[in-house]
């Protein structure tokens, strides 16, 4: 079937310069070899997996039916983009989040990684958690101390990063290993002067 949209969309809109698509590690691991070659020669050229996290304790909790091991294996067979969220480990988890995705950054050398921050709706189970007083959201200040953790320990020459969504308190971007350097004095001038995102414009996503 993608086979088949990827030679419709090719037919049809002629223009379309790049194609990819969302997916999730099991998409990718249910593939072949040659189904992903395939896909790759038809103009597929890149997967969004949301990974959200390389620490499998926060896996398990979040419900993501994968593991960090099935994430990097599928990050290893197809060009990706990686999206992360910073505070999804709580306060108790902010160190193993940060370096366990860091690791699996390193491991998958993804052609993009992002992170977005997290933010809790009504009627959502880890809500009812924090309200519960079973997990503690962090704080902007932590969420950049998670954030440097989690730059000190990439080396994934040549990704493109990004925490330009909304939800961020403090926009980076730049390219691993060479500009993390930049970031980490973004970082640290940004907990200085406090210059974080106010919480009513991250209301609105």
């Amino acid at each position: 079937l993608l086979l088949e949209l990827l030679a419709y969309v090719h037919k049809n809109f002629p223009y379309v310069e790049r194609i990819t698509s969302y997916g999730t590690a099991k998409d990718v691991l249910a593939k072949s070899e040659e189904d992903l070659k395939a896909l790759a020669a038809a103009g597929l050229e890149m997967v969004y997996i949301g990974a959200e996290s390389g620490d499998d304790r926060v896996l398990e909790h979040i419900h993501k039916d994968v593991t960090a091991a099935q994430i990097a294996a599928a990050g290893q067979k197809f060009k990706t983009s990686v999206t992360l969220i910073s505070g999804l480990g709580g306060r108790k988890g902010i160190r193993e989040h940060a370096i366990k995705s860091a690791e699996l950054i390193n491991q998958m050398n993804p052609e993009y990684a992002s992170f977005l921050t997290l933010r809790l709706y009504e009627g959502t189970q880890m809500n009812e958690e924090v309200k519960r007083g079973e997990m503690e959201l962090i704080t902007p200040d932590e969420i950049v101390e998670e954030m440097e953790l989690f730059l000190t320990h990439i080396d994934s020459p040549g990704t493109i990063f990004r925490t330009n969504h909304a939800s961020n308190y403090v926009v980076l971007a730049g390219t691993f290993n060479e500009d993390i350097p930049k970031m980490l004095a973004q970082l640290e001038d940004a907990k200085k002067r406090q210059r974080y995102r106010l919480e009513e414009w991250r209301r609105h996503i």
